[in-house]
């Protein structure tokens, strides 16, 4: 079970013009992370949000500095192998595919994982997906029409449907409107047990949702 995190000095800079010019991302950058806490993280776009994310993640490697999970120092291109970690990206993909492979990228579910979709399709205001027009692969075109908040709570799911130990989430309400926003956070409360929870957000009014706030 994963239980702790941490990034310690961890430095990144992007380089443009053929190497002439040098953005700094992060520099020496620390942070500890622990479960049963949802971590809001802030900053202005280009501050690294998004950047830190795909570092906790193994996705990109830093010019300087180590990754920690459990205590133990990671290699950064196996952590998503060696642990049950979770990523929402701020614009999801939506397959052309039903509503239960679009919930776990599989082709074929147990039922349990049925009874789940169905679930969370109820609790986020999406039940109309489970109508067999969305059910079955015959209609698919009704798949795609879906809107901004639709995605993007269909993705949500996806990114839980597992039972993640680190659950990543960049700016996961941005298409929603405020009472689908609260609903997503209510749930992220209690399901933040035993789990650590990491959250990319500008908006203000969300803090008082988070455990606690790290501002880039």
């Amino acid at each position: 079970m994963l239980f702790r995190s941490k990034l310690k000095n961890i430095s990144l800079n992007y380089f443009s013009n053929k190497g002439l010019n040098t953005f700094k991302i992060l520099n020496n950058f620390n942070i500890f992370l622990k479960k049963n806490y949802i971590y809001g993280i802030y900053g202005q776009s280009g501050s690294g949000k998004t950047t830190l994310l795909n570092i906790l993640i193994g996705f990109v490697k830093p010019q300087k500095g180590s990754i920690y999970y459990n205590n133990k120092k990671q290699i950064f291109n196996k952590i998503a192998n060696n642990y049950n970690i979770s990523f929402l990206p701020q614009n999801p993909i939506i397959l052309d595919e039903n509503i239960f492979i679009n919930s776990t990228l599989k082709f074929s579910n147990s039922i349990e994982e049925l009874n789940k979709i169905k679930f969370y399709l109820k609790k986020f205001n999406l039940s109309k997906f489970l109508n067999y027009r969305f059910t079955k692969n015959s209609s698919i075109q009704s798949i795609k029409n879906m809107s901004g908040g639709e995605k993007q709570r269909i993705a949500f799911i996806r990114s839980i449907i597992n039972d993640p130990e680190l659950l990543i989430l960049d700016e996961p309400v941005s298409s929603l409107d405020k009472k689908n926003s609260e609903i997503i956070f209510r749930f992220l409360k209690n399901f933040k047990k035993n789990r650590i929870i990491i959250v990319t957000s500008h908006k203000e009014s969300e803090k008082k949702f988070f455990d606690k706030i790290i501002n880039l």
